[in-house]
């Protein structure tokens, strides 16, 4: 988005820095990734690697990221945040979509 948005406004050398910084941050993202296959996930506790591992995985996190964002949806809303509110709201529904997609597509994974 950075980069697009300094793209756009014709700041060229801008942009490259921003996809140059996102190259960086993809890799050390595959380092997390590395390890966590060899430690497992710490959040659904389970291991990490295979195909079916993962998909186990992304339920667990979406699982939990629905209950956080329906939880700061509520805080929100009793705070009088109607639009932070609003927004949790949304987000909470999409991880559920998420989580019920993987459930589907674990569910017919063939071994």
């Amino acid at each position: 988005f950075f980069a697009q948005r300094a793209e756009v406004e014709g700041y060229s050398e801008v942009a490259a820095a921003f996809r140059d910084v996102a190259k960086s941050e993809e890799a050390q993202a595959m380092g997390h990734l590395e390890w966590l296959q060899e430690h497992g996930d710490p959040v659904s506790n389970a291991p990490m690697g295979s195909t079916r591992e993962n998909l186990d995985c992304a339920i667990v996190g979406e699982a939990q990221d629905a209950e956080l964002n329906e939880s700061a949806a509520q805080t929100a809303a009793s705070e009088g945040l109607d639009v932070a509110a609003d927004w949790f709201e949304t987000v909470q529904k999409a991880d559920a979509k998420h989580k019920a997609r993987f459930e589907k597509t674990l569910a017919n994974l063939s071994d």
